[in-house]
């Protein structure tokens, strides 16, 4: 993680959880380097800080993220990247949790026509920073994956929960977290932070583009929206997500709405007869603390394909 020995200061990375300005700013800030360190409170190690972000909003990055990472053109880090010189040797590679995510989709280009198809472009550079013009093909593949998903098996990093990322692998206590912020104040949130480590008239020079307006996602460095996160936009069409299918990704991340004490949206409240997803405390003897628990689990594989 990032860690500032200067300032005594760590920054826990929670992936499409503004991460990558948060390692930005870290770096260029507080002069931070990426290190392994323990994660609790000692005289090298002062103050330990989150951003967290709302849980529907996250996962519908999280899984654009996750499907381009785990495509099987994409080369970087990728168990299921399939090798255009041995394509059909399979054992060359893992096989995908999910394959219908890519069906009839073999390169980068059999993506890019889904969400901006050739009828509608003049060139495929216009399709880099263009708004998705995809048919629900797209969508259609998310809402099949979010029923058969089942939220506590994450075949990569970035479809993680967020309250996870802030325990005790072993014992399930929340981390020593000396502040926990929200990526929607993320502006006024790290100029508080750099004011109260750094000095109070500390001025964020180095990162003033890394804050400020991410409505125009054209170009990171001249909108001054994230730094090395996502720049273009959101290649499925969110306004074609059943209720159904947002509602599902609530119960998938109701840990995070309850721990994180996030508003459940309206579409989630139970207002179409469906009852009302919460959460429920307990005593955990063992540890002798008291412990949050969604009421339901989701079902785990709803279906197979």
């Amino acid at each position: 993680m990032p860690y500032s020995e200067k300032h005594k200061l760590a920054y826990i990375l929670l992936p499409k959880s503004g991460s990558s300005t948060g390692r930005y700013m870290m770096q260029h800030e507080f002069h931070a380097t990426e290190k392994t360190i323990a994660i609790e409170k000692s005289d090298s190690l002062k103050n330990i800080i989150a951003f967290v972000r709302e849980p529907l909003s996250r996962f519908y990055s999280q899984y654009d993220e996750t499907y381009v990472r785990t495509a099987p053109w994409h080369p970087s880090q990728n168990r299921y990247y399939i090798d255009p010189d041995n394509i059909h040797d399979e054992t060359l590679r893992a096989k995908h949790p999910f394959p219908y995510l890519f069906e009839d989709m073999d390169k980068y280009h059999d993506y890019e026509d889904a969400f901006c198809p050739p009828s509608k472009r003049k060139r495929r550079g216009d399709c880099v920073s263009a708004k998705s013009q995809e048919n629900g093909t797209l969508a259609a593949r998310l809402e099949r994956f979010v029923q058969d998903y089942d939220g506590r098996s994450p075949f990569d990093i970035h479809l993680a929960l967020q309250v996870p990322m802030l325990s005790n692998i072993k014992d399930g206590k929340v981390l020593d977290i000396t502040e926990l912020h929200n990526t929607t104040n993320s502006n006024s949130d790290w100029n508080a932070i750099a004011k109260k480590y750094i000095h109070e008239d500390h001025v964020l020079e180095n990162a003033k583009n890394a804050l400020g307006s991410t409505k125009n996602t054209k170009n990171t460095k001249e909108t001054g929206g994230v730094i090395q996160g996502r720049s273009y936009p959101r290649r499925f069409n969110v306004t074609l997500v059943s209720k159904k299918t947002q509602r599902r990704i609530c119960e998938l991340a109701l840990l995070d709405y309850c721990c994180l004490n996030f508003p459940l949206p309206d579409v989630c409240a139970g207002d179409d007869g469906d009852s009302a997803l919460s959460c429920k405390m307990d005593y955990d003897e063992a540890n002798e603390s008291i412990r949050i628990q969604p009421s339901t689990f989701p079902d785990k594989a709803i279906t197979k394909g």
